[in-house]
């Protein structure tokens, strides 16, 4: 994964810092930019890479389902009338609801131990849209999968931009965004029903 630690780093990384002492004294801090550009290195090798990874997973879910209905999900589990576009439409309504609690939550719980959590919650749910047999267990699936996906989005923005200041922050982003357009391109276990792969 290509880091951005040959960004140009500007003179504003030196700044006159007031401090209000008794002396009102003014103080200058200087920042070594050859640290900053190492330390930079190692955050763009460990956190955006990783919360690509997510990112893409959390997309491949939501593609997955189409490819899932023209390979036999409708059949597979007896749906019928409008019970695919229930099931789509499902998994929106936690996702649109639990968005802002989750925020909430991520900024009084460490983003870490939070992301973690509802990382291996939407993982179980997720595995859990591949066992299913029958419409109501798929509709509960998506509707669990919407609730622990909620908090994903907004949580790995939030962490990216605890990493990075202002101007480092939109290649680390459009980086991050392109996890959506490759979900497309992977999906798939060998041994099961097209319709039950393409699910999970």
């Amino acid at each position: 994964m290509a880091t951005f630690s040959d960004e140009k780093l500007d003179s504003s990384r030196v700044n006159d810092v007031m401090f209000d002492d008794k002396s009102s004294s003014s103080q200058q801090v200087i920042i070594d930019i050859a640290a900053e550009k190492k330390l930079l290195r190692k955050v763009d090798l460990r956190v955006v890479p990783s919360l690509f990874l997510l990112f893409l997973l959390a997309f491949l879910d939501r593609t997955n389902i189409g490819n899932a209905k023209i390979q036999g999900l409708v059949e597979d589990l007896h749906m019928k009338g409008q019970d695919y576009n229930i099931a789509l439409f499902i998994f929106f309504i936690p996702y649109i609801l639990f968005e802002v609690p989750s925020n909430i939550i991520i900024k009084k719980v460490a983003p870490s131990t939070w992301l973690s959590l509802i990382m291996t919650l939407w993982g179980i749910a997720t595995v859990g849209q591949g066992l299913v047999k029958n419409f109501g267990s798929l509709v509960a699936c998506r509707f669990l999968v919407g609730l622990f996906e909620a908090g994903l989005f907004p949580g790995c923005v939030y962490i990216i931009s605890m990493y990075y200041q202002r101007m480092e922050l939109q290649r680390r982003l459009s980086l991050f965004f392109c996890a959506s357009i490759l979900a497309g391109a992977f999906g798939g276990v060998s041994g099961l029903p097209s319709s039950r792969w393409n699910q999970r």
